[in-house]
């Protein structure tokens, strides 16, 4: 019998969004998933939260707890604050935090500042999945410039870029 290859998943953003999604993805056989999460004063505690196999978002959102404890538990989740994993990821999705200004305008700096870290660090043939809520044109306009610059590879030919829309529905991410 051959082993079934492993798929390595990388989350940047361990958020409302990101982290429903990390558990979801550790969850599926052979997936080994990776929550990346800076470690600032605001949210940096999340990290060790998470790596004790705890919600930090305690019962706002049915079955997430047990569903970390369990991830967790069975080694398929880990977040750190270090991108070392990334150039081993098969799949590098992207939730940061997309904030409007005083005058609506969003503002794009933690995409932008995620792109450039992660484009000389991605391995050919990687998918990049954009699910920050983003303007359209966005991931054509700035975030695929920044990727192929930096990491001297072209999108569609040496690795793959699409953008998920995210439809966040509290007390409904995991049904």
């Amino acid at each position: 019998m051959t082993e079934e290859k492993r798929v390595n998943i990388t989350v940047i953003g361990m958020g409302y969004v990101g982290i429903p999604m990390a558990a979801l993805l550790a969850d599926v056989p052979n997936f080994n998933v990776t929550g990346i999460q800076r470690r600032s004063k605001r949210s940096g505690w999340k990290i060790d939260c998470l790596n004790e196999g705890k919600n930090p978002f305690e019962g706002e959102e049915p079955g997430l707890d047990e569903l970390i404890a369990r991830v967790v538990a069975n080694g398929k989740f880990k977040v750190t604050d270090s991108y070392e994993h990334v150039p081993e990821a098969d799949y590098i999705l992207i939730d940061v935090q997309t904030p409007v200004d005083d005058h609506k305008i969003p503002r794009y700096d933690s995409l932008k500042d995620v792109s450039k870290l992660i484009a000389p660090m991605f391995k050919k043939g990687s998918t990049i999945i954009i699910e920050s809520t983003v303007a359209p044109g966005t991931t054509d306009n700035i975030v695929q410039p920044i990727l192929e610059q930096g990491s001297n590879m072209k999108r569609g030919e040496d690795f793959y870029l699409v953008f998920s829309f995210e439809r966040v529905m509290p007390g409904k991410l995991i049904e």
